[in-house]
């Protein structure tokens, strides 16, 4: 398991010295926080809770467990995982996505490049919305996570009156 520099005990974001409770396995990135936002429906309301997310490298995907507190989202991805690990045999459809992904009909792990990908031709309100805010540019998501990071890090000077 690899902890994201950010969760390190000891730092600013970490100084409790948390640890992941699970054996997630070798070379899975982990993160965590006690405030994550989650959108809520069309016109409902967002709310803040505790996550754990975690980026297994075989198969590679990302988790996202939410709860009251940390440990509780640990938990819920960790069931998510032991549902992939465990599963008999990966079996993708689309489900309508139109960018190479797919999901596991036994375990709904999603996977990229398991179908070519094709244009989107849906009107732009109906596509989805990272594939609307990054044009497809596979790195501009993880440049965009590392730009928020070092901002929640370096936030930067307020300015002079």
């Amino acid at each position: 398991m690899i902890i994201r520099e950010h969760c390190a005990p000891g730092t600013p974001r970490n100084p409790d010295g948390r640890l992941p409770r699970l054996a997630w396995p070798q070379g899975c990135l982990v993160q965590w926080g006690e405030r994550g936002l989650v959108f809520g429906p069309s016109g409902g309301e967002d709310k803040i809770v505790a996550f754990f997310e975690a980026f297994p490298a075989d198969p590679q995907t990302f988790l996202r467990g939410e709860g009251e507190t940390v440990e509780a989202a640990e938990l819920a991805a960790w069931f998510q995982w032991m549902k992939i690990s465990e599963c008999p045999g990966h079996s993708f459809e689309t489900r309508g996505s139109t960018n190479g992904g797919g999901f596991c009909r036994h375990c709904n792990l999603f996977a990229s490049g398991v179908f070519p990908a094709s244009e989107d031709t849906r009107p732009l309100e109906a596509q989805p919305l990272l594939a609307r805010l990054f044009g497809g540019d596979p790195t501009a998501f993880e440049r965009a996570l590392e730009g928020l990071d070092k901002l929640i890090d370096e936030p930067p000077a307020p300015p002079s009156q």
